[in-house]
């Protein structure tokens, strides 16, 4: 039985990126690299999805929730609310993306990037 994953992030979702233009983007890569390219060779940290869609991000990984247990938020909240370094890490790791990809990423922030088991 598959389930809900919530991936609690500071950066930015691959959601948050047209998709046609991410593609073009990826294809246009291809071509300067001579050869196929996965998302991971981006920069982005790809999740599992058992349903199709596969959900990814780039940044730093907060937390996780799935639906399988309760979620205290009080005792949550601390631990997704991202650090100064975090916060750094995260737009570090975006300025290393390449040019092209970089000119589209809207700014980092928090996020649930849902994934499934």
């Amino acid at each position: 039985m598959a389930y809900c994953i919530g991936n609690i992030i500071v950066g930015v979702p691959v959601s948050a990126i047209p998709s046609r233009v991410l593609k073009d983007i990826l294809e246009q890569m291809e071509v300067l690299e001579q050869r196929e390219l996965e998302m991971e060779d981006l920069g982005f940290n790809m999740l599992y999805s058992a349903g199709g869609d596969q959900g990814g991000y780039v940044g730093v990984a907060l937390a996780e929730i799935d639906e399988t247990d309760d979620v205290d938020v009080a005792k949550l909240l601390p631990q997704i609310t991202p650090t100064p370094e975090q916060w750094a890490e995260a737009r570090a790791l975006i300025t290393a993306l390449p040019e092209p990809l970089r000119a589209v990423m809207p700014e980092p922030k928090v996020w649930i990037v849902w994934s499934s088991s």
